[in-house]
């Protein structure tokens, strides 16, 4: 029983194999099969079968297209000439496997594609090194064959595609470059033309200038010949009158030292209006404050001065130009403004100086108070100049609120200082900066008249005065003057007493002491009180002015 169930299950067998033999020999004949796999002691081997696909293999190899035919694993078993011919390979690579002629970068993108290969259809880009070592951009497309185990690929090159690319990509970057020449050169020229228009505004702005200064110097040769006539010369044949006088009435001694003081006064207005040499000695800050001054006593404009204490140092000729703005601005205000009162501030902001000078009256239209020759020339002319050290002008004003006007010139550009310092002679002393005096007198004639004296030379400013050492002591907290010239001998509080307490708070300050007696016990005691030097009265023309210049 058992021998008769085992013959059956051989039969069974010879007739499955006997089946499957017959129906491969049919599709061999049929030309569904191109090869198949062997396995014997040898290995397993991939036999080609010669013949029976000549239609199908003469039409794969006339393709222009690269053709190859591989297993799952990307084993090739089947390839066209034209696949030999676009890798530059003379031998036949079947066997091989198909990843060991891409491109290593590939290879993911190609083993993706072979894994997901009963899709069909796709395509994908992938580079192959050609025997020569170059490499050859192809458009790979992937099929599934009927043969579950194997796949087809279809290789077009894309050399020339890419060439023709890269050429349109080359013809329209130089499409692109011509077109930005173009547009650069249009922006040139119109760019040449707005400066050639600004040239020619500037130009005509330039004549109206000229013209504008040669009448401003006429007129100012008319107003220094009026005052020089009306004022100096008249003030002088008083004086002469009044000394001729005096020689017969000593009593008329009196009228003469008004007449001096006013002579002093028109010749200090003349030389102001010419020049401005305190600029030259002192800082801006003090400068402007005696500008300020004289306007009050002149014309009765009450002036605050809102300055900053530390201001970084500039060119002269920036300082000249703030000082010439802040002057043109207090003037406009007595002559346009209408108003008995202004404020000038004097700041650092963003690395930058300005002035800034505020009124509360009639208001105007700012960019017609910035723009307009013929009632703001002192304006026009110090906007051009502010360009030439890279300032500016701004203003803002309301009609019936005032005026508020800044100028602004920077700090950071040194090039004006460093040619200002150039121009210095070696061994050449700069003038000495203007020192702040205060005097101290009970005697209201002799402080007058030491003002006067003091007031007289260039180097020196009056910023306050007082009669008794209680007042200096008070003062002196305002108005933090440089030296303080004070008469020891004084009601209230003596000049000693003062010194003292002056040198506790402000040790910085040089006290300069008067009296009309030399004691040494009393000079002693200012000394020692913290006085710096004393100098008798009846010798205060010969040595005051040394005394203060030992500084």
């Amino acid at each position: 029983m058992r021998n008769k169930d085992a013959q059956t299950r051989v039969r069974d067998e010879l007739t499955f194999e006997l089946d499957e033999a017959i129906e491969t020999v049919q599709a061999i004949r049929e030309g569904k099969v191109d090869a198949f796999f062997v396995s014997d002691h040898a290995g397993d081997q991939v036999l080609v079968l010669d013949g029976c696909d000549a239609p199908y293999r003469l039409l794969v190899e006339k393709m222009q297209q690269g053709a190859a035919t591989v297993t799952r694993d990307g084993t090739i078993f089947f390839h066209n000439n034209r696949f030999l011919v676009l890798l530059g390979m003379d031998e036949n690579v079947t066997g091989q496997n198909i990843m060991s002629l891409v491109s290593e970068k590939d290879r993911p993108a190609l083993e993706q594609l072979i894994a997901d290969g009963d899709a069909g259809g796709r395509e994908i880009e992938v580079l192959f090194q050609r025997a020569d070592g170059s490499e050859l951009p192809t458009l790979l497309t992937l099929s599934p064959l009927r043969n579950p185990d194997a796949l087809c690929l279809i290789f077009i090159d894309l050399s020339l595609q890419k060439k023709r690319e890269h050429e349109r990509v080359t013809l329209q970057w130089e499409r692109n470059a011509r077109e930005d020449a173009e547009r650069t050169a249009a922006m040139l020229e119109a760019t040449r033309a707005e400066l050639e228009q600004r040239v020619a505004e500037r130009t005509d702005a330039l004549r109206k200038l000229a013209l504008e200064l040669t009448k401003t110097e006429q007129r100012e040769r008319t107003r220094l010949a009026e005052i020089l006539h009306n004022d100096v010369q008249q003030l002088l044949i008083a004086l002469k009158t009044q000394a001729t006088l005096a020689k017969k009435q000593p009593a008329r001694m009196d009228q003469i030292l008004p007449l001096i003081d006013q002579v002093i006064v028109a010749c200090r207005e003349l030389t102001l209006g010419l020049c401005t040499p305190l600029l030259h000695r002192s800082d801006l800050k003090t400068t402007i404050e005696s500008y300020a001054n004289q306007l009050q006593a002149h014309h009765g404009l009450a002036t605050t001065l809102l300055a900053e204490d530390e201001l970084p140092d500039l060119p002269e000729a920036s300082r000249m130009i703030l000082f010439e703005a802040a002057r043109e601005l207090l003037f406009n205000v007595i002559k346009h403004a209408e108003s008995k009162s202004a404020d000038v501030v004097l700041g650092v902001e963003a690395g930058n100086v300005y002035v800034e000078v505020r009124d509360q009256g009639l208001g105007c239209d700012p960019a017609k108070l910035l723009c307009d020759t013929s009632n703001s020339f002192g304006l026009f002319s110090i906007r051009d100049r502010l360009t030439a050290v890279g300032g500016r002008m701004s203003a803002s004003s309301q009609v019936g609120e005032g005026t508020v006007i800044r100028i602004t010139v920077p700090t950071s550009d040194r090039s004006l200082m460093q040619a200002e310092n150039t121009q210095e002679q070696p061994g050449e002393q700069r003038v000495p900066r203007v020192q702040r005096i205060m005097v101290v007198d009970d005697h209201e004639i002799f402080r007058h008249a030491l003002i006067r004296l003091l007031s007289s030379q260039g180097e020196f400013l009056i910023v306050g005065q007082a009669s008794n050492g209680n007042a200096a002591c008070e003062l002196a907290k305002q108005v933090k003057p440089d030296t303080i010239v004070m008469d020891i001998s004084m009601p209230i509080m003596n000049g000693i007493d003062a010194a003292g307490l002056i040198r506790a708070e402000m040790p910085e300050v040089r006290i300069v002491g008067l009296s009309m007696h030399d004691s040494d016990t009393m000079i002693q005691a200012f000394l020692s009180a913290g006085g710096d030097a004393f100098i008798n009265k009846t010798e205060l023309t010969e040595n005051l002015f040394d005394a203060l210049r030992c500084n």
